[in-house]
């Protein structure tokens, strides 16, 4: 699974475990990428190392560098990076504008008890 999330990745998901100079990186390298354990062992890649995603028609190609190895169940197989290089890389290739489209969206909320019925 890949997908692009905004840089706050730590504030949504902080079971992504991540350190702060990681945070600091994915904020920074636009290009930066969070690789699940299972893909970086599947593919024998290495943090620092460079990665190229293709889309179905290969019209789109996106280069990553990898930044952290993701060890969480939930993200052991997934492929995340910057929604905004994404989207640009979009727009520039299909000339189609979703920078303000969402196809999910997480929230997370103080409490449990906190929350309205």
């Amino acid at each position: 699974m890949a997908f692009g999330l905004d840089p706050d990745v730590q504030d949504v998901y902080p079971e992504s475990n991540l350190s702060a100079d990681q945070v600091k990186e994915f904020v920074r390298e636009r290009r930066g990428a969070l690789v699940g354990k299972v893909l970086m062992d599947k593919y024998h890649w290495h943090v620092g190392q460079m990665s190229t995603l293709k889309n179905g028609d290969s019209k789109l190609t996106l280069t990553f560098v990898i930044i952290a190895v993701q060890t969480e169940k939930l993200t052991q197989n997934s492929f995340i990076f910057q929604r905004a290089y994404f989207d640009e890389a979009v727009k520039k290739t299909y000339d189609v504008d979703i920078a303000n489209r969402a196809d999910f969206i997480s929230v997370r909320v103080g409490r449990p008890p906190t929350f309205p019925r």
